[in-house]
């Protein structure tokens, strides 16, 4: 068992990470440090998060962190509202929020602001959503929240807020398709259309299909479509090798990370919320897909596929965590892009039986673990030690374990 708690890795984590800007490298990459310190915790490796922060910040220069420029008002619109997707403001942004932190719940904050900065879910390749649910989960873990993780969620919707990118038109649940049939109804960009994304994300309102595809879910149910969603964006994931990895592994995470929030969410925001990614989920497919490649077997090839869980350390062999569904065993991998559905129970391996991924409990109606082969796949910028898992593909796995419960990450 971990000799290190989950608050304690995550705060000495945050302390450490303090001082590094909103990203980092000459492509203006997230930083990832505070959401895979906090995901590297969540399994219950509270030893290594030290370790772990030090690799990362070594692997490469973080940008300086912002300083404020003008302050915004929370109290009127035509202050703030201007301000949204200028990223010169994040500085501002983040005292906006450590005022609003400062002055009430961090619940009623995060409600607060969550309708306003929906329409804006792929801000920075979603990694404002993203940042913003990896502070939710240790918050929601304290029973007292220190100032440190007060300030990371600040931060997360501040980055939220400065790379806000609000798509055209509005998605609604009023069609008759299911997800799967949804996405092999999307026509895709034809060959010889321009293959930058900027440009395409520029032009999504002018694709033929992008209205279309915005109201052609019929209405399903929240926990059912978020599980739908992780497995078939592994699907997509995997059928486009071609690709740069990056992008569409947020197809995952993203719901992944929604998942997290929405029990700290008023009910009302459930739908929209779903609503949001879906639309999201439109503009990656239309933006970073040429064809449909093999989307439609992806999904069920990853289904048998079984990889191991390596957590190597250099004090204890690799283990494995299993998952059951309802037919067989499947390992889920932090190599792999996996999106547990909510009927699964994860088995204890000897590693994790006291972690908080060993117990999850979740209600009953949906279908088997789904992992994805990442194909080899490596993201740039992140050096990592022999049998110690990428931070992104960190941050799918841990993520995408949905209803921890929160008294174990203590």
């Amino acid at each position: 068992m971990t000799a290190t708690s989950y608050s304690d890795a995550v705060n000495e984590a945050l302390e450490r990470l303090d001082d590094l800007g909103y990203e980092r490298g000459d492509h203006d990459f997230a930083n990832h440090g505070p959401m895979g310190a906090e995901a590297v915790a969540a399994l219950g490796y509270g030893d290594e998060v030290a370790g772990w922060v030090q690799r990362y910040r070594n692997a490469m220069a973080h940008h300086e962190p912002p300083e404020p420029r003008f302050p915004l008002d929370a109290t009127d619109e035509s202050s703030w509202r201007p301000a949204l997707g200028a990223f010169e403001r994040v500085g501002d942004w983040e005292q906006l929020f450590r005022r609003e932190l400062a002055q009430a719940p961090w619940r009623e904050v995060l409600a607060r602001w969550w309708p306003r900065l929906l329409p804006g879910l792929l801000a920075g390749l979603t990694h404002g959503t993203i940042r913003t649910a990896h502070a939710v989960r240790g918050l929601a873990a304290a029973q007292t929240p220190s100032a440190l993780q007060l300030t990371e969620l600040a931060r997360g919707l501040a980055y939220w807020a400065g790379r806000y990118h609000e798509l055209p038109g509005q998605a609604l649940f009023t069609g008759q398709y299911s997800l799967a049939d949804a996405i092999r109804a999307l026509p895709r960009l034809p060959s010889g259309t321009s293959a930058d994304p900027g440009h395409r994300l520029r032009h999504l309102g002018e694709h033929p299909g992008y209205g279309a595809a915005l109201t052609a879910l019929a209405p399903q149910r929240t926990q059912w479509l978020l599980s739908e969603m992780t497995a078939e964006f592994a699907g997509v994931y995997l059928a486009h090798p071609e690709v740069f990895p990056v992008p569409l592994v947020h197809g995952v995470t993203a719901p992944a990370a929604v998942r997290l929030v929405l029990p700290h969410l008023p009910d009302e925001l459930h739908q929209p919320s779903l609503a949001a990614l879906w639309q999201a989920h439109t503009a990656l497919l239309l933006a970073f897909t040429s064809g449909h490649g093999t989307e439609g077997t992806a999904r069920e090839q990853a289904i048998e596929t079984a990889f191991p869980l390596s957590m190597s350390s250099a004090r204890e062999p690799s283990t494995t965590v299993t998952s059951m569904s309802s037919n067989s065993p499947k390992r889920a991998c932090a190599s792999t892009v996996c999106a547990p559905t909510p009927d699964t129970q994860p088995q204890s391996s000897p590693r994790t039986s006291a972690s908080p991924a060993a117990t999850i409990s979740r209600p009953s109606g949906a279908r088997s673990v789904v992992c994805a082969q990442s194909s080899g796949r490596t993201t740039a910028g992140f050096q990592a030690r022999p049998g110690t898992p990428q931070p992104w593909a960190l941050s799918i796995f841990f993520a995408s374990r949905a209803y921890r419960p929160t008294s174990r990450l203590r």
